[in-house]
């Protein structure tokens, strides 16, 4: 009787402790209060048996309310989390109505079916963003174009969805001649990237064309179809006949470049000039730009090339441990990615010890500008000497009206071909000067005009 009795008074006591914890949590069950007032009654009754087994069943019940609390509380976690992702996506106000009922099975300590709500949310959630897609829209940034001929013709295709795009593919369908497949792209939700290909049109006039685009979206990993009708208008001119005609060379130039480490913290910021163009406000939102790129790509284990921030274009490359990403007026060569990954690979084996797990100290990377050179030495602006090589001819001459500094070109196509896509990259302080006006009307950005066609 006595041995009965101390196990009926030890059940009791952890009983007591585990209705303790769950008041702790604000967890009250009816339940379980019932039977330890019944344990402790059948003890004062000297029903040690009976107490033992009240509160036996007692503290089984609380272990198992706090294993379904604990439960509970994880999926309306994710629930949380799932709705800020559906949110930039589309409507949930579904899923926040079965969270608002989980929350109420939470206050009546129903674990069980705040569990089944939380998991019925999660499951129509999955499907919204299963479902989401990029949506795209395109522009015909290149003007002049002729028929009869080559040209080279510059598109700017826009991601109107709420969903990042990856491995962005583009072809041209309809009645034209088309000899370039642009290669592969990231286009973010709501920005846009350029892709130019070689077209020959048929005959002058509105022409109806299809861009297909082929992405994977972010949120799935599953790949997408895509085909987005517009118009091309081509004027009467022909130019040169029988094979694409020859291209002015690209050029670029590279004004800043930013270290940033795989969480998104700034290591490194270099600009080319020695001081930077970029006002702060600017700066700021270009940091966050890349911040946000550089959190989406290490989640997704996708490649980040190239994205536009307001009028300027950032290319990026990651290694294992960080992010080169460098900002660019023109078109950069395609081994700009190439030498991007070189310099972070040696960057890894240099700093090794030091950047699998940085501590925040810039100053461990004071020297790592010296080890920009490569990607540096490909930043050719598009000088006179170059393009006297090339057969095209540049004069110029400054004068000053009105308090406005008047820029004269002249640009003289030399050679026996017809010259595409030619642009003028002009060079002055920022800070200080700003382009106005173009005279005649041609199309720029930033401080590259965009002069299309040289015929001989």
């Amino acid at each position: 009787m006595f041995n009965q009795e101390d196990q009926a008074w030890e059940n009791i006591n952890a009983l007591e402790r585990e209705v303790k914890t769950l008041q702790e949590y604000q967890i009250a069950v009816r339940q379980i209060d019932a039977l330890l007032a019944q344990a402790k009654l059948d003890f004062d009754n000297h029903l040690f048996s009976f107490a033992f087994e009240n509160a036996k069943r007692g503290i089984e019940t609380a272990k198992q309310v706090m294993i379904d609390y604990s439960r509970a509380s994880e999926e309306y976690g994710r629930c949380q989390a799932l709705i800020q992702q559906v949110s930039t996506i589309g409507d949930p106000s579904s899923l926040l109505d079965s969270l608002k009922a989980s929350e109420q099975d939470f206050a009546n300590s129903d674990f069980k079916a705040a569990i089944e709500k939380c998991l019925e949310s999660l499951r129509v959630g999955t499907e919204i963003l299963r479902n989401a897609t990029p949506q795209f829209e395109v522009e015909v940034l290149s003007k002049d174009i002729k028929q009869k001929t080559w040209n080279r013709v510059r598109f700017r295709v826009h991601n109107t969805g709420k969903v990042h795009a990856s491995d962005v593919h583009t072809n041209c369908i309809g009645q034209v001649e088309v000899t370039v497949t642009p290669s592969a792209h990231v286009i973010p939700a709501g920005g846009c990237a350029d892709i130019d290909m070689g077209i020959n049109p048929p005959g002058e006039g509105e022409i109806p064309l299809e861009l297909k685009v082929s992405a994977v979206a972010r949120n799935t990993g599953k790949r997408c179809e895509i085909s987005v009708p517009f118009w091309m208008i081509v004027g009467g001119s022909q130019g040169t006949q029988g094979r694409p005609a020859k291209a002015v060379r690209d050029f670029f130039s590279i004004d800043e470049i930013f270290l940033i480490y795989r969480d998104g913290r700034l290591i490194l910021h270099h600009s080319v000039k020695g001081t930077t163009d970029l006002d702060d406000t600017v700066l700021s939102g270009m940091m966050v730009a890349m911040q946000n790129f550089v959190s989406d790509s290490f989640k997704a284990g996708g490649g980040l090339r190239r994205f536009t921030f307001d009028k300027y274009t950032i290319a990026m490359e990651k290694g294992n441990y960080v992010f080169l990403a460098t900002v660019l007026e023109g078109r950069p060569p395609p081994e700009l990615y190439e030498t991007i990954l070189d310099t972070i690979e040696r960057l890894e084996m240099a700093y090794a010890g030091v950047i699998e797990e940085w501590d925040g100290a810039t100053d461990r990377f004071k020297d790592a500008t010296a080890m920009f050179e490569d990607v540096l030495s490909l930043s050719k602006r598009f000088g006179m000497d170059e393009a006297a090589e090339l057969g095209v001819r540049i004069k110029s001459g400054l004068e000053f009206f009105r308090g406005f500094v008047r820029l004269k070109v002249g640009i003289t196509n030399e050679t026996d071909e017809t010259a595409t896509d030619g642009a003028l990259l002009l060079t002055f302080n920022r800070k200080a000067m700003r382009l106005v006006k173009i005279e005649p009307e041609y199309e720029f950005e930033g401080s590259t005009v965009y002069i299309g066609t040289l015929l001989p």
